[in-house]
């Protein structure tokens, strides 16, 4: 195996990976720059159940992640409304 593509877990995009060396350490998505760990392509098994957690962790923190840009946009748009409000008053 020399190199192979893996997707990035934040915008899906395929990342190569050069250097079979890299599964296990941390790379960075070149189209969004989320920084996430290089696991084994598919057709190897996994060395240990290391990997395995690993694995659930990454979907657990992906399922996490649209709900905190969601909350985000929500607040921005609560304040919005409330500076406006807060202008036309005073005004």
């Amino acid at each position: 195996m020399s190199s192979f593509k893996v997707p990035c877990p934040s915008c899906e995009a395929q990342v190569l990976i050069k250097n079979p060396n890299l599964v296990g350490t941390k790379v960075e998505c070149p189209k969004c720059k989320y920084r996430f760990k290089v696991e084994a392509p598919a057709g190897e098994a996994p060395k240990d159940d290391k990997a395995a957690k690993d694995k659930d962790k990454k979907a657990e923190d992906k399922a996490k992640k649209p709900a905190a840009k969601k909350n985000k946009k929500v607040l921005g748009a609560v304040l919005g409304v409330a500076g406006v409000l807060l202008l036309a008053v005073g005004g």
